[in-house]
């Protein structure tokens, strides 16, 4: 499962000074840059940046690129926060993020990859974070579980806690989900695209 790292922004308040004059109004900036980075390992020949529009309900193709030195870049406009993926000739997976304007940087490696840039793919990011800890405990859970098992060391008390310890990061996970999705943003729609499957019958009744 590949890993990310979560960037956090905090915004502080400041005193406000006014003057005699009244200053122009900022223009609106809707200018995006994503920046894509391929590593060595990935075999790549091209790649398509397609974005959602939520106006028009449609899926947009906005721009192609050919790998000629494992970095590629895709610039426009986007009035707001949409979801984006990019797609690759040779890979099956496409690559889900947040486009808003700004600068965006997607690095990809064989066995792991970084998102960076707006505040959307910080949000989406920590999500998948946190969804990746309770995998990684889970999964802790079962292998001293099994590890057990096979030493011959393995009690009725520790049976029972280590079913329980499951059945609570199992719930954790279906509620860090089901909280995701019910989201009316693109965070929301990527992680309901990305991971509806796995939720369980129950906490998919509860977000139908």
């Amino acid at each position: 499962m590949r890993k990310m790292i979560l960037a956090l922004t905090v915004a502080l308040s400041l005193p406000i000074s006014f003057s005699g004059c009244d200053k122009p109004s900022a223009v609106a900036n809707h200018d995006y840059t994503v920046v894509l980075h391929l590593g060595d390992s990935v075999h790549c020949d091209s790649v398509a940046l397609r974005v959602v529009d939520d106006d028009y309900r449609c899926l947009r193709t906005c721009g192609m690129a050919r790998n000629t030195g494992g970095t590629m870049m895709f610039t426009g406009q986007v009035d707001g926060r949409h979801v984006a993926f990019l797609t690759f000739d040779t890979l099956s997976t496409p690559f889900y993020f947040v486009l808003e304007p700004g600068k965006t940087s997607v690095t990809i490696n064989r066995h792991n990859w970084v998102l960076s840039g707006g505040s959307g793919n910080a949000d989406y990011v920590r999500l998948l974070v946190m969804r990746q800890r309770l995998l990684t405990e889970r999964q802790a859970v079962r292998e001293r579980y099994r590890q057990a098992v096979a030493d011959s060391t393995l009690t009725l008390r520790g049976e029972r806690e280590a079913a329980l310890a499951d059945s609570l990061l199992a719930d954790s996970l279906q509620r860090v989900l089901l909280q995701a999705m019910q989201r009316h943003d693109p965070v929301g729609r990527i992680v309901r695209e990305r991971f509806i499957a796995t939720l369980s019958p129950a906490t998919l009744q509860q977000l139908q």
